[in-house]
């Protein structure tokens, strides 16, 4: 788990599509949130195109996966949903193939050199 100054050094993005843009105004008007640094991300492609750059490097096994004893749950849900996305409307979940596929890019672009999170 994080620990509360862990989270003050970390960037969160999150897509300014849809309703993403009043989420990130709604954030910053939270006094509670003002040492959280929030950025709003353009997103102009689709989700298959945003999600082929870490593919391809899971793919070459690249990327990793970490697990800890409080939170390996989440892998295996994780697996199913990166395995079963096909990027059409027929996605039942793609909420975590949408979040890698950001930080992924935040991590890309050198917004900074930080530990990121997605929303």
């Amino acid at each position: 788990m994080l620990n509360e100054s862990a989270v003050y050094q970390m960037e969160f993005g999150i897509e300014k599509a849809l309703h993403g843009a009043a989420i990130v105004q709604e954030l910053f008007l939270d006094p509670a949130l003002v040492h959280i640094t929030f950025k709003g991300i353009d997103v102009s492609d689709g989700k298959v195109e945003r999600s082929d750059p870490w593919a391809a490097r899971a793919e070459q096994r690249k990327v990793f996966l970490v697990q800890d004893d409080a939170s390996n749950y989440w892998i295996s849900d994780f697996l199913q949903e990166v395995c079963s996305f096909t990027g059409t409307n027929e996605d039942l979940h793609d909420d975590q193939v949408d979040t890698i596929s950001g930080g992924a890019r935040m991590a890309g672009i050198g917004i900074k050199k930080r530990i990121y999170g997605v929303v």
